[in-house]
């Protein structure tokens, strides 16, 4: 089994590359706070964190639309992610896309497609819908 590091670094950068160079050698123009840990020893360490998530329905979903002083939260394959404090999602919009929804097909056709989940916090799971 493989063991499931957990790196977290904040860093006065440009891009989120740059963090990672920064956490792995510091430069004079990047002050980065890095800690690592072994979190888990197995590759199904995240889905298990992801089922202790509270479950939310579609519709609490979209009340967190990013307006009004709402949280901006976006889904994507079933986890609910919280975008609030992302530049880029000022005001519950990003590139044509809104907070509130479940956004699994729309990150495909982003540039950065789902690599940067990696950089939001999961706050919950989608409550699966029946259809």
């Amino acid at each position: 089994m493989r063991n499931l590091i957990l790196a977290v670094c904040v860093s006065v950068s440009v891009s989120f590359a740059a963090e990672q160079a920064c956490c792995a050698s510091p430069a004079p123009n990047c002050t980065p706070v890095c800690s690592t840990k072994v979190v888990a020893n197995s590759d199904t360490a995240v889905k298990k964190d992801q089922k202790d998530l509270p479950v939310i329905s579609v519709a609490e979903l979209a009340k967190n639309d990013g307006k009004n002083g709402h949280k901006a939260y976006i889904a994507v394959d079933g986890i609910v992610y919280d975008v609030s404090n992302i530049a880029a999602w000022k005001n519950g919009q990003h590139n044509g896309f809104s907070a509130g929804n479940d956004l699994s097909k729309g990150i495909l056709t982003s540039p950065h497609g789902k690599a940067v989940l990696a950089k939001l916090t999961a706050v919950a799971r989608l409550k699966e819908e029946k259809k």
